[in-house]
């Protein structure tokens, strides 16, 4: 009998654990569930605009004064050459109407911007303002508008568009400046022009002329000749730190700012930095056998640019004497000078010339801004000394 009443007290308590057991499962699985649903609702949003288990009816006000603080926060730009447009987002129509009424429980909504015509054209005109027409003449607005609305749609805060991303290819096509040389060796046009016809200026980056025509095997002449047309091609682009060395007595060809010589085993070359974050590029043709020419393409300038060289000091040349007792007055282009103490006849050997040295200085004038001026390149003409024969001869004979 004990026997027996111990194994029906087992049964029971097996039954009554079983029994909690299985409340135990249920009751996690029905919390699950619960928090499951709930969790869902929750994830219901506008953008950055969290509306949780908010009650549809209080979306269109909740939103209103939501995307009215992000408006506030919200910092849009478009950017190009170092300069950005602010753009308004008062500009852009919210419609609330059509946000709630797209509204999906449990997923992240977008939020339903537009731009009316007008809005858009006095942004585009704007942007003309800014980035010079001649830079807008090849933008796509459709492509940045429909950029835009799709990123204000998701309540981005923080966003910035590069200009040249909406610009057609045509635009980084355009042909800055022309420079032409004439006057030169039929050979070394040949040269210059069987070296390569495209030398590319990378963004960001130092142009170096022995480092591009490194393979070229062109000699000092010819590379001097394409760095002087190139110097000149580059005057109203805002390339900076220019090193290169000027022809102490200058070929035909040179001029001022057109005036580079080039040595490759001394390392004399011709270099500078590109500071934007796009490239250029020189593109060399031979017009005609004697002639060569160097065209800058790029993207133009939002600046405006005007560039000019500048004589800034004129060095005076000296006077060197050789002596030479066999100077009379007889002697051919003798130039006498007379005085109480003595006679002095002169032979002029060879003529002076006065050094100078110019300064190439970039007037900036920046979008809205004032003009400002920034000294750039230098080109330096050493004096050249005149040299005479001369003989001085004491009052009252030797």
């Amino acid at each position: 009998m004990d026997r027996l009443d111990k194994r029906i007290r087992r049964n029971v308590y097996f039954i009554v654990a079983l029994a909690a057991l299985s409340f135990a499962v249920l009751f996690t699985a029905g919390t699950v569930f619960t928090l499951t649903v709930a969790l869902a609702i929750d994830e219901t949003s506008v953008g950055s605009v969290y509306l949780g288990n908010r009650p549809a009816s209080d979306y269109p006000t909740y939103l209103e004064r939501r995307i009215s603080e992000w408006r506030a926060d919200a910092s849009y730009g478009l950017s190009f050459q170092g300069y950005v447009y602010d753009i308004d987002l008062g500009d852009l129509t919210f419609d609330v109407e059509e946000t709630v009424s797209g509204i999906v429980r449990g997923v992240d909504n977008p939020a339903v911007f537009t731009i009316d015509v007008s809005s858009r054209d006095a942004l585009t005109d704007e942007l003309a303002a800014v980035f010079s027409d001649g830079v807008l003449d090849h933008f796509d607005a459709d492509s940045f508008f429909s950029d835009l609305l799709s990123d204000v749609a998701r309540l981005y805060r923080i966003r910035n568009y590069r200009l040249d991303d909406y610009l057609s290819a045509a635009s980084a096509e355009t042909v800055l400046t022309t420079v032409v040389v004439d006057g030169l060796d039929e050979a070394d046009v040949a040269s210059i022009v069987a070296a390569g016809g495209t030398y590319a200026i990378d963004p960001s980056a130092r142009f170096s002329l022995l480092d591009a025509t490194e393979e070229s095997g062109l000699a000092n002449e010819p590379l001097s000749i394409l760095a002087s047309a190139m110097q000149r091609s580059v005057e109203d682009v805002r390339f900076t730190s220019f090193l290169y060395r000027s022809w102490p007595t200058p070929p035909a060809w040179a001029e001022i700012g057109r005036n580079v010589r080039i040595l490759r085993v001394v390392g004399l070359d011709f270099s500078f930095y590109n500071p934007m974050d796009f490239g250029y590029r020189f593109v060399v043709s031979a017009p005609t056998g004697t002639s060569l020419s160097v065209a800058l393409v790029g993207y133009p300038s939002v600046e405006t640019i005007d560039s000019e060289w500048d004589l800034t000091a004129v060095v005076p040349f000296a006077t060197e004497i050789v002596e030479d007792d066999a100077i009379d007055g007889s002697t051919p282009g003798v130039i006498i000078l007379d005085s109480d103490e003595a006679t002095t006849y002169r032979v002029l050997v060879r003529a002076g010339t006065d050094g100078a040295i110019w300064f190439l200085n970039r007037t900036v004038t920046a979008p809205g801004g004032d003009p400002y001026v920034e000294r750039v390149a230098i080109d330096e003409r050493p004096a050249v000394a005149a040299i005479y024969r001369e003989r001085v001869v004491p009052k009252g004979g030797e």
